[in-house]
């Protein structure tokens, strides 16, 4: 017998993208057992939209964040498994019917996580950009996860039950989804990466949109967690070469400038330039497949600006690390 499936959205002035987001879940192939939108106290049309669609909503006495309208949802939630999907997101034909392939393939797992599909909604140049990296990233990881996602993931409903649900300090879209994961993992529990369960990302992605999402969103409060943790992941955007990428990039500006004014210097120019574009290769690759040579040529430029704040994201967030530890420590005292 198929497992039973809840669909939770959580939605905070989702007007935009909502209507696409609920077309897609109600006329999929396979069918959700329970379908729940959680609205955290919209300041916009959102919450009339979904009074629109055969499907029960909620009202979160928010707005407290995606985080608690999740928890929200899942307390009334009756299937088996809670499929967790963003309100941005817009789920395949086939999403459903090949998460629940997983599931059965894979009845030793307690969640899934699922993988941006490779196209972008709002074709500008950081929608391109960002979906199509997001989409490579989880393509070319290891099925083993070691982190939650909260856009398009699926996990038993006694294992959320019993983990305590989302962290509701987390007020904002954050990294209350990385967070689930590392409690997971650390209880024993195992999570999957199934690459062929797709959704399209609805995000209209800016350089500034970028920016903040990864240093303040994501890499500041994710470099705490793993210190927190004392356990930093091998995969996604965590591997060794994109490390050593980001040691690169810090030296590459500085001897850029050198080599102005040093000719010797060109030859390391040259030479730290080399390894960058060898080590991401393969993404520069794709890059040029799926979109050209002047794409790709502004790609890695951006990829390259990307490794250098996601260095400075890095030393922030141990430095906050440090400074929270400190501050404990003299508390206590």
């Amino acid at each position: 017998m198929p497992e039973s499936i809840s669909i939770i959205i959580p939605m905070y002035n989702a007007q935009h993208t909502l209507d696409r987001c609920l077309t897609a879940v109600l006329n999929s192939k396979g069918k959700a057992d329970q379908v729940i939108v959680v609205d955290d106290r919209s300041t916009d049309k959102g919450p009339d939209i979904a009074k629109t669609y055969p499907i029960e909503t909620l009202s979160n006495k928010g707005p407290q964040g995606p985080a608690s309208a999740r928890n929200t949802g899942a307390r009334r939630a009756r299937s088996e498994w809670l499929f967790f999907v963003d309100a941005d997101v817009v789920i395949h034909n086939d999403t459903l019917d090949r998460l629940r392939h997983e599931i059965t393939a894979h009845p030793d797992m307690a969640a899934f996580i699922g993988s941006y599909d490779d196209h972008a909604f709002h074709h500008s140049f950081f929608a391109d950009y960002k979906n199509l990296m997001h989409h490579f990233v989880h393509q070319h990881s290891n099925t083993r996860a070691f982190t939650f996602w909260g856009a398009c993931g699926a996990i038993k409903k006694q294992i959320f039950q019993e983990m305590g649900g989302f962290d509701e300090s987390f007020r904002t879209a954050c990294i209350e989804d990385i967070e689930l994961g590392y409690r997971l993992i650390a209880a024993g529990h195992r999570i999957r990466l199934a690459k062929s369960v797709q959704v399209t990302h609805l995000k209209k992605w800016t350089f500034l949109s970028m920016i903040k999402t990864d240093i303040f969103l994501r890499g500041i409060p994710w470099t705490r967690l793993m210190l927190r943790a004392n356990h930093v992941p091998t995969d996604l955007n965590l591997r060794p070469k994109h490390r050593w990428s980001a040691l690169l990039v810090f030296a590459f500006f500085p001897i850029g400038l050198f080599a102005v004014f040093m000719p010797k210097a060109a030859f390391l120019f040259l030479i730290t330039s080399g390894l960058l574009l060898w080590l991401n290769r393969d993404v520069y690759a794709f890059f040029f497949r799926r979109m050209g040579f002047f794409f790709m040529i502004r790609a890695i430029l951006i990829h390259w600006i990307y490794y250098l704040y996601s260095l400075f994201s890095f030393a922030a967030g141990w430095i906050g690390h440090r400074l929270s530890m400190q501050w404990g420590t003299l508390q206590r005292s």
